[in-house]
């Protein structure tokens, strides 16, 4: 591999470990695996994957101190049952009989 990288392949093989370390520093995570579920999260339907389930966490935690809160990530991931979620934890509707 050149020092420089060449593509985007190149360039996140290279700087991988240094751009872990940025993105823990600036956005360190709100629910860590191991850590009690909310207790709503038994009250769905459709159970939320073992990642879904620790990002909804993560989620609720943040809407404890903040009014807001983004879920970022792929397509296919649960973006929309994640943000679902919120209308459960803040109690304003119930999905968990439609979902």
């Amino acid at each position: 591999m050149s020092i420089v990288p060449t593509n985007l392949n190149n360039y996140l093989r290279k700087f991988a470990h240094q751009l872990e370390e940025r993105i823990l520093q600036q956005f360190p995570p709100l629910h860590q695996p191991g850590e009690p579920l909310p207790a709503e999260l038994a009250r769905l339907r459709r159970t939320p994957y073992p990642a879904q389930a620790l990002a909804i966490a993560g989620i609720a935690k943040r809407w404890e101190a903040e009014n807001s809160a983004a879920a970022i990530a792929e397509c296919g991931t649960g973006k929309t049952l994640i943000s679902l979620e919120r209308c459960l934890f803040t109690r304003r509707v119930s999905l968990s009989r439609r979902w």
